[in-house]
């Protein structure tokens, strides 16, 4: 698998990945797209045979969706191939130079978070069992406070046309809703529903992290401000959800 290293260049929050596969050249000759971890054979042989690999993340939670993260800088290395054996390759990345990234990871404390109007929920902090070193955000739904919704409380602006990706990691027994509000330059603001992160058995909840494109959402609201929401509601039927959350990233250029 892909290791993210970081960039002491970019400010980048904590180095969480979901880095699934990876698309693969040598000699500047596409080899295909793999999931990591995996073995590929080819037809190249001799020394310093040059190695790109692309970090490839499921946009949107799409297995088939498999995208090279614009932000982050492919593994390059020059390996030797001998026939009939195995060369291995420990692929690296970190944030490119130059990216930017707001970020809400809960380690501060103060939330960059505002709530919505329709919002009857605290978020709250938590620390992190399996590591002291980190918090993350946790939102207790039940039948008397059932809705949260919240936003980043910096509007962001972008250079249309590049794109813009939401990285969450997140936990959580209820469906996850995000949305794009644009404010225009008619002072209207308007709220763009984009993904659902579905709900996970609650026995068997699982941290796990999403990438989404937002860039075409943005492109097309007619804004040029703009602020990520999310949004959870207390599940028809159930007394109680939970809603773990952590580094929230919007990662744009």
């Amino acid at each position: 698998r892909f290791e993210l290293l970081d960039n002491p260049s970019v400010t980048e929050g904590e180095l969480t990945e979901f880095i699934t596969d990876g698309w693969i050249y040598v000699n500047g000759k596409f080899v295909g797209i793999f999931q990591l971890p995996c073995k590929v054979p080819v037809l190249y042989e001799g020394e310093a045979l040059n190695v790109i690999i692309y970090p490839t993340v499921r946009m949107n939670g799409m297995a088939h969706n498999k995208v090279q993260h614009p932000y982050l800088d492919a593994h390059n290395s020059y390996e030797t191939f001998v026939a009939g054996d195995s060369t291995f390759i420990s692929p690296k990345t970190r944030y490119a130079t130059g990216t930017q990234l707001w970020i809400e990871d809960f380690q501060s404390g103060s939330i960059k978070l505002t709530n919505g109007i329709d919002n009857n929920v605290t978020l709250g902090t938590i620390q992190d069992p399996n590591n002291s070193n980190n918090r993350y955000g946790q939102v207790n739904l039940t039948e008397a406070n059932n809705r949260w919704s919240v936003y980043t409380t910096d509007g962001l602006s972008f250079t249309l046309g590049r794109q813009i990706i939401l990285e969450i990691d997140y936990c959580n027994s209820t469906n996850i809703s995000t949305t794009v509000i644009a404010g225009k330059t008619d002072a209207t603001i308007v709220d763009h529903p984009h993904i659902r992160l579905n709900a996970q058995d609650p026995e068997t909840m699982v941290w796990k992290k999403i990438y989404i494109d937002v860039t075409e959402t943005v492109s097309n609201s007619g804004g040029y401000l703009f602020w990520q929401g999310i949004k959870a509601n207390l599940t028809e039927g159930r007394t109680n959800d939970t809603v773990l959350i952590d580094n929230i990233k919007v990662v744009y250029r």
